[in-house]
């Protein structure tokens, strides 16, 4: 496979965690409930799930485009920034209760 599409695959995902999708906003922060994309409106179990499914993919994706490239300084942290706004997400997403069904890893 030509090594242009693990950096290719690499920077799209990293562009997309770290330039196009939101944060979730900090637990304690006053304007969460009503402000943050990811806690302001409710989800049903089946988004949540697949949400979570997605994310697990494009982890996978990264990893394996991301340890097939050489390692840098700035890569790394590149790297480090993309798994925790991944990270982020995906614990916001768990936190979430869902409307129909609840659930039961909390």
């Amino acid at each position: 496979e030509y090594m242009g599409t693990f950096m290719l695959r690499a920077s799209l995902i990293q562009h997309l965690f770290t330039r196009v999708i939101p944060l979730p906003l900090p637990i304690d922060h006053p304007k969460r409930r009503t402000s943050c994309f990811w806690t302001s409106h409710p989800i049903r179990y089946e988004t949540q799930a697949d949400i979570l499914h997605l994310l697990r993919l494009l982890c996978r994706h990264f990893a394996c485009s991301v340890l097939s490239l050489k390692v840098t300084r700035s890569f790394d942290a590149a790297r480090i920034l993309t798994m925790a706004c991944m990270a982020t997400i995906a614990d916001a997403v768990m936190r979430k209760k869902a409307v129909d069904i609840p659930c039961t890893l909390r």
